[in-house]
C-alpha cells in the first residue's frame, strides 16, 4: 500500500510539473492572463490532492518509525523479563542452599567428622558433584543428607566428582538391619533399593526404618530407607526387601561428603 501511495504521487507531480511549464510557455507567447487563470483553476483540484498524498505519505512514514521504535522496546523488555527470571531462579536456589546448612548446623545428631558440602549436579544419565580433588574428595566417599545414606563417591576430577547412587547396580554393597535387629544386605537393581538375604521366617513390617549395620567406610546408624514392599522367595528360602527413599539425590540443593 505504501508503495502503491508513493507511485501515485510522483504521478501527480509529473502532472502537475507538466501544467506548470505549460503555463510558463503560454506566457511566453503572450497569451492572455484569463487563459493562464483559467488553466490554473482546472489545475487547483489537482494541487490540492497532490498536497493531501504528500502529507499522508509523511503521516505514513512516521507512523512506521514509531512501530519500529515499540518493536525496539517490545525486544527490550522480553530480553529485561528474561534476565529477571534467571535471576530470580538463582536466587531461589540460594535460598534453598541457605535453609539446608541451616539445618544442618542445627542438627543436634551432628559428629565431629569432617564433612564436605557439595551441591548436586542435575544430571539424570550420571550423578555428579560440583567439588573434586581441590576441596578434598577422595573416591569412595559417603554421599548422605540428614543422616540418610544416598550412595558413594565414584570417580574424582579437579572440580568435579561422580556418584554411585544406592539405586545403582554398580553400587558397593552395604550391610543394613531393621530396628529389630534383622541384618541383609542392601543392593540396587538400576531404579530400586533392596535389602536382601533376610530369612524367610523374619517378620518384616511396612514403614520399619533400615539404617546401616557399620563395616569399613561406612559409619553406622545411616538411614537407607524405610520398608515398601516385601518379596519372598520361597526357593531361597529369603525375602528381598523394597525401599523408599525420603530424600532424593535429584532434589536436594546440597549434600555432605563424609
Amino acid at each position: 500500500m505504501l508503495a502503491k501511495s508513493h507511485y501515485s504521487v510522483g504521478r501527480l507531480g509529473l502532472i502537475t510539473l507538466g501544467i506548470w511549464l505549460v503555463l510558463k510557455f503560454l506566457g511566453f507567447l503572450g497569451l492572455s492572463a484569463s487563459l493562464q487563470q483559467r488553466i490554473q483553476t482546472l489545475t487547483q483540484p489537482t494541487q490540492h490532492q497532490l498536497t493531501v498524498m504528500a502529507v499522508t505519505f509523511k503521516l505514513k512514514l512516521w507512523q512506521i518509525g514509531e512501530l519500529y521504535q515499540a518493536e525496539q522496546v517490545l525486544q527490550q523488555l522480553r530480553r529485561d523479563q528474561i534476565q529477571l527470571l534467571d535471576q530470580a531462579a538463582r536466587l531461589q536456589a540460594l535460598e534453598a542452599e541457605n535453609q539446608a546448612l541451616r539445618k544442618m548446623i542445627e542438627n543436634s545428631d551432628r559428629t565431629l567428622v569432617k564433612t564436605i558440602v557439595a551441591a548436586p549436579i542435575i544430571s539424570f544419565a550420571q550423578p555428579a558433584l560440583a567439588v573434586g580433588k581441590q576441596a578434598g574428595v577422595t573416591s569412595g566417599m559417603m554421599v548422605t543428607s540428614h543422616n540418610q545414606l544416598l550412595g558413594f563417591v565414584a570417580t574424582v576430577a579437579n572440580n568435579q566428582a561422580t556418584v554411585l547412587l544406592l539405586q545403582s547396580t554398580l553400587s558397593r554393597p552395604v550391610l543394613a538391619k531393621t530396628p529389630s535387629g534383622f541384618t541383609g544386605l542392601i543392593q540396587g537393581d538400576g531404579r530400586q533399593i533392596w535389602l536382601r538375604e533376610i530369612p524367610i521366617e523374619q517378620q518384616i513390617k511396612v514403614g520399619e526404618l533400615v539404617t546401616t549395620a557399620g563395616q569399613a567406610g561406612v559409619s553406622p546408624g545411616l538411614i537407607v530407607g524405610t520398608v515398601a514392599t516385601v518379596k519372598a522367595d520361597p526357593v531361597l528360602a529369603t525375602q528381598a526387601i523394597q525401599l523408599h527413599q525420603p530424600q532424593n539425590f535429584f532434589e536436594l540443593p546440597i549434600v555432605e561428603l563424609l
